[in-house]
Formats: C-alpha cells, sequence, structure tokens
C-alpha cells in the first residue's frame, strides 16, 4: 500500500492541492526568508521561557539563538504573550511536542510549539505560536488538526478526551479577532474531521492529482512552476481590467470587491513566485533578460560597538535622549497592570474594510448561545 508522509505544517496545502506535494518535490529549494529565521528565533526564545532556562527574558536580548538570528527587544513582546497564555491557564503542559500517526495512507509528522491535557474538564489545548504578521486563521486549520491527531494518539485519549481547544497565539498580526483566537470542537466534531482527512488524503494517491489555487498557495515553493497558479494569475489580470462602473447594487458591489480581493492576492503571490524563481536562477549565474540583482539597505543606524560616552565627547554635543520603556517592559518591571492601563492607549491608525464572514459569525453567536 502506497504511503504519503507529510509534514503537518503542510497540511493545509497538501490537502487542498493535491498536486502540490509532487510539485514541491521537484521545485528547487528555496533558502528560508528572513521573515522565517526569525520566527524560529522568536519561538526558541519562547521555548526558554517556558521550560524556565531563563528566568528573565531581558536576559536573552543580543544574544544569538541556536540559527544564528540575534534575539532583539522587538521579539519580547509578542513572545511573553504567548508564554503568558500558556502559563496562566495552569495545565501542565508539553514544549515541542513531536507527532507521528497515520490516517489511511497519509503518514504525517510535526512538532507541536504546545499542548496541554486537563485531566478534570477532559480538555486538550493546542496552541500554534505564529511570529509573523500575516494572519493565520484558526477556524478548520489542518495544522492545529494534525497537532491534536497526533497527541490524542500519543497520549491515549482517544476514550478520555471531551473537548479540543485550538489555539493561534499571533500578537504582530492586528485583527479584529485580537492576537489569541481559538476554535473549540467536541470530540465527534474531531471524529468527522479525521474522516475527512482521510477522504482528502486519497486525492493525493492518485496518479495526476490535480493543482488547485486558493490560500493554500501562499507558502508553496513550487508556486513560480505551477500550471494552475499561471493561469489563475493571468484570470486576475483579467478580473482586474474589467469595465468599472458606480452605478452597482450593494449586493454586485460585495461581489466585485471580492473577485477584486482574490485577484489582488492571487497576483501578489504570482509576482513573489516568480521574483523569487528569478532570483534564485541568477544566482545560479543564469541570464534573466532584463532583470539583475541589487544589494538594498536601510536606514542608517549607529553601530552596536560604538560607544555613546567616547561619540558624544568627539562630537561635543549630546547625542542621546531619555525615552520610556515600553508598556510591557514596564509591567515585566513590576509596574501594575492597572497602573499601565491607566496611562496607556492604542491610538487609532485609521479603518480598513475587512470582509465579514455572515456563516461565521452566526455560527458563533447560536454556540455561545
Amino acid at each position: 500500500m502506497t504511503t504519503i508522509s507529510i509534514r503537518s505544517s503542510a497540511s493545509h496545502r497538501r490537502l487542498n492541492c493535491p498536486a502540490s506535494f509532487n510539485l514541491e518535490e521537484a521545485a528547487p529549494d528555496q533558502p528560508d526568508s528572513d521573515e522565517a529565521k526569525e520566527g524560529t528565533a522568536a519561538h526558541s526564545m519562547a521555548e526558554m521561557m517556558l521550560t524556565d532556562q531563563v528566568s528573565d527574558i531581558v536576559e536573552l536580548i543580543d544574544r544569538q539563538a541556536p540559527n544564528g538570528v540575534v534575539y532583539v527587544e522587538e521579539m519580547v513582546e509578542p513572545v511573553m504573550m504567548y508564554v503568558g497564555h500558556i502559563k496562566d491557564r495552569g495545565v501542565p503542559f508539553h514544549v515541542e511536542k513531536e507527532i507521528n500517526f497515520k490516517n489511511g495512507n497519509i503518514h504525517v509528522t510535526g512538532t507541536a510549539d504546545c499542548v496541554a491535557y486537563d485531566e478534570q474538564t477532559a480538555t486538550l489545548y493546542v496552541d500554534d505560536f505564529k511570529y509573523g504578521h500575516r494572519h493565520v486563521d484558526q477556524f478548520e486549520n489542518w495544522q492545529l488538526l494534525c497537532y491534536a491527531f497526533g497527541m490524542i494518539e500519543a497520549m491515549e485519549l482517544q476514550e478520555k478526551v471531551k473537548t479540543i481547544v485550538m489555539s493561534i497565539i499571533q500578537p504582530r498580526s492586528y485583527h479584529p479577532g485580537g492576537p489569541i483566537r481559538s476554535w473549540t470542537i467536541n470530540i465527534t466534531e474531531m471524529a468527522h474531521w479525521h474522516r475527512k482527512m482521510w477522504e482528502l488524503g486519497q486525492r493525493l494517491l492518485v496518479a495526476e492529482p490535480l493543482a488547485i489555487t486558493g490560500n493554500q498557495c501562499h507558502y508553496c515553493t513550487a508556486y513560480g512552476q505551477c500550471p494552475a497558479a499561471q493561469a489563475s494569475g493571468m484570470n486576475a489580470v483579467d478580473v482586474a481590467l474589467k469595465g468599472f462602473t458606480d452605478e452597482l447594487t450593494n449586493d454586485a458591489l460585495a461581489m466585485e470587491m471580492k473577485s477584486l480581493d482574490r485577484a489582488k492576492n492571487v497576483l501578489k503571490n504570482r509576482v513573489n513566485a516568480i521574483e523569487d524563481l528569478i532570483k534564485a536562477r541568477l544566482r545560479l549565474g543564469r541570464s534573466v533578460p532584463g532583470y539583475g540583482m541589487v544589494e538594498t539597505f536601510g536606514h542608517r543606524q549607529w553601530v552596536k560597538t560604538v560607544d555613546v560616552t567616547m561619540l558624544e565627547t568627539i562630537a561635543g554635543t549630546c547625542l542621546s535622549e531619555p525615552k520610556l520603556i515600553t508598556p510591557a517592559a514596564a509591567e515585566r518591571a513590576g509596574v501594575s497592570k492597572v497602573m499601565v492601563k491607566s496611562f496607556t492607549e492604542k491610538p487609532s491608525s485609521g479603518f480598513k474594510l475587512t470582509e465579514v464572514d455572515l456563516d461565521r459569525m452566526a455560527k458563533g453567536i447560536f454556540d455561545a448561545n
């Protein structure tokens, strides 16, 4: 019997686009982006705090993470939000827990950021820390489901667990649902998702699996070579070039906005994929007509070894200024959260249009009742 091995982190892509397995196997290796490296470093920072390897997270600032990235102050607040979420629950937990299970012909492996089982309430908690800005939906999230499947099997909870709470902790994604978003299901619903995974998994086994575009395409390393993505990109161009009239009904306006929003995302993903592919070929010494690579630079900053006192002496003027620490740093220093709340605010940065899922909103209202 043919078995296909997938990583839990790629499960959303594999189950929604059966061809992605073969396409990515054949695609050239892509180096980790700076954002991915920062995320890995933030995860290692969180692991050290959750496993009590350090007592104060500030001790880690300016040290190197195992992957070579330097821990910076900007990581502290997001990491501590995640750490606080885990510890405040008061349930014994496991960090960086390996999962390994089979569902039919699909063999799934991966590493869950944090899992915990509350015996008193028969509740399994699965937590996934996302350091990036790109919104990750917790609802019907295959990566979270895979972690839950794996832990139920590893901890032999099949006859014990009643409720599964799966959460995305994403401090740097500014979403109406907040930085910590959970999806809660019961064991009967869990069985439904287990069957659905088996059904979708069968599509991976056919001789010529389908390539299907969607939000699963974003991190696909084969996006630049994917025929479905190429066709989708050209369709998006057609949508963007459609004639426009402001004499639209509200329903037609909403439909037009959804089409254009999807076209925008498809084109953005396609541009990113083609750009990465061109860069990869240029690094190999190949020629891509009309394109080359130039080094880019950020804003000027003082070198890390500079001594402020020495620099001010040479310059003959004061070059530093007093600066308040962040509200989160003040709380870590012992200032009460009540006091910090009294002297802080979140200034409005304006308004943005967001798509509202009316079906999900209604489900949330009725489930709450």
